[in-house]
């Protein structure tokens, strides 16, 4: 890690010298703790969009207070494999308590307990919920490898549909027929639990003794037909059987690392295989993953300048989609082939292990969440679970059924719904058992905006009256001046009401608030 005083030579200038331009309290803050090499007081800066009243302001912060937000090799004290090994088990923590929330509405999908009467309501929304993920998705794709089909002779020795047979051969070989949908397996570039380290290549893993769990062992019967089991048979390497993946970190900010999970090979061959999967029917109902971040981009742009969206950031999403969840959402048949890939547990070094636990060595943790960051399908699964629960929740609110690309925009864990939904999908989200990121949540940012253009018309149209009230009293009218309070106090209690939410609405309620006014005091 290279010394704060180089680091402070290369980058000292032109940082200053963009502080000083932007000229705010926060840039002059980043400047004095640059100028004394304060990197630690550096990297704790954060800023939040809910404390702005003006976006240009705002954004000049946020650029001086991230510059460094992303720097790996910024010389911070900070440990930080053992922040993602605390996130980790935080998220576990997480998935624990919602899988044990979410538990009852198993059984009663599956009629093994009665109902809660006061959880009818989820029910229902988990429902719609399910629905919505089983018109995405479609029928569970063909899992197997491409056999040539045989079609037995008929008595006059006629195939059906082939062609005369002559008696000669009892089945008669025909083209191949592919499925509907046929699964391909596909290597990432990525690590795998067996190829570490710089063997990532792909003749590494097809040269590496192939890994996979025992849950995925019908996965064998279509990887036998494939160029790398034959590689793997002639060189009489047999595949390896393992508990699941293996905790690992990788560079992530100044903070902390990342914690990703490396998967078995054959778990994640087929793995990838569903995930471009995935991709293809969120594609089909309107979500393009692969230009997902150029869509985002733009469509922020434009939610900022029209305030009609609001967008939401999750936190920790990847880590916290819990079993039961998935269960829940997903179909049957989706649910059992996912659950037949994913790997059920993390093996922990003894470096990481809680200061409760009592193995000796690595440990083996039985995962609460269904899929972590490494699983080939995880960032396709969370975009498909967090676009339904935004679609029903739009729905249930507007009575109107969202177009996904059109109402609501979902990249993985950026999502990007009406801005009067914001709170709805918020519920149900935190119900899920997901937590918002406040630095990014601009859900409330157009609310910030609404509060302060009301405010600035009240106060105008406050200032105008009593400007032009004809002054031929010896003091101002009480009438007037109880008038001027009764406008910002109802505005406030119609703002706290309505949760911030809602351009127009507001400024319906407002119009509404003066008119009545004006003729109350006939003006």
């Amino acid at each position: 890690m290279k010394p704060y005083s180089e680091v402070l030579g290369q980058c000292s200038s032109p940082v200053l010298a963009l502080c000083e331009d932007i000229g705010t309290p926060r840039a002059l803050t980043v400047a004095i703790l640059l100028r004394h090499g304060e990197f630690d007081e550096l990297a704790k800066l954060e800023v939040h969009p809910q404390t702005y009243l003006n976006g240009w302001r705002y954004r000049d912060d946020a650029i001086v207070t991230n510059l460094f937000r992303k720097t790996e090799d910024l010389p911070t004290t900070f440990d930080r494999e053992a922040e993602a090994v605390e996130n980790f088990w935080k998220s576990e923590r997480k998935c624990l308590s919602t899988n044990m929330r979410l538990a009852p509405l198993l059984d009663g999908f599956y009629g093994e307990n009665p109902m809660d009467p006061n959880d009818e309501g989820v029910r229902r929304f988990f429902d719609d919920v399910r629905k919505m993920v089983k018109d995405i998705l479609g029928p569970l794709p063909e899992f197997r490898a491409l056999e040539p089909l045989y079609i037995p002779p008929t008595r006059e020795g006629t195939a059906a549909g082939v062609g005369q047979n002559k008696g000669r051969n009892r089945y008669v070989r025909v083209s191949p027929r592919p499925p509907d949908v046929l699964l391909e397996g596909r290597f990432g570039p990525g690590a795998t639990y067996a190829d570490r380290g710089r063997y990532t290549t792909l003749p590494d893993k097809m040269s590496s003794n192939p890994t996979l769990t025992s849950e995925c062992w019908p996965c064998l019967f279509q990887w036998s037909g494939t160029a790398w089991a034959s590689a793997c048979a002639a060189s009489r390497r047999d595949p390896t059987f393992v508990s699941g993946n293996r905790f690992t970190t990788v560079p992530k900010d100044c903070r902390k690392d990342r914690g990703i999970a490396v998967e078995p090979s054959i778990n994640l061959y087929y793995q990838l295989a569903f995930g471009r999967y995935l991709k293809s029917r969120l594609k089909r109902s309107g979500i393009d993953l692969k230009e997902g971040q150029t869509i985002h981009r733009r469509m922020a742009c434009e939610a900022s300048k029209s305030r009609l969206f609001a967008t939401l950031d999750l936190s920790n999403a990847s880590d916290t989609v819990c079993t039961n969840l998935v269960k829940l959402v997903l179909p049957p048949t989706w649910f059992e082939a996912l659950n037949m890939l994913r790997s059920p547990t993390t093996e922990i070094v003894k470096s990481h292990k809680p200061s409760f636990s009592r193995c000796e060595g690595n440990a083996r943790v039985l995962l609460e969440k269904f899929s972590s960051m490494g699983n080939g399908f995880t960032f396709e699964l969370e975009t498909l679970i967090f676009l339904s629960i935004c679609l029903v929740a739009v729905r249930q609110k507007h009575w109107t059924d969202p177009i996904p690309g059109v109402d609501v925009f979902v990249y993985g864990d950026d999502i990007i719904i009406p801005t009067d939904c914001a709170e709805d999908v918020i519920s149900a989200l935190r119900y899920c058992g997901f937590d918002l990121n406040d630095k990014n949540l601009l859900s409330r940012v157009p609310s910030v905006r609404v509060v302060a253009g009301i405010i600035g018309v009240a106060w105008t149209f406050v200032r105008t009256t009593l400007r032009n009230y004809p002054m031929n009293h010896n003091t101002i009218s009480p009438l007037l001046m109880a008038y001027a309070i009764w406008v910002v106090q109802t505005l406030m209690v119609i703002l706290t009401t309505i949760g911030f939410c809602g351009l127009g609405y507001a400024s319906w309620m407002l119009y509404r608030v003066i008119s009545a006014g004006l003729v109350a005091l006939n003006i």
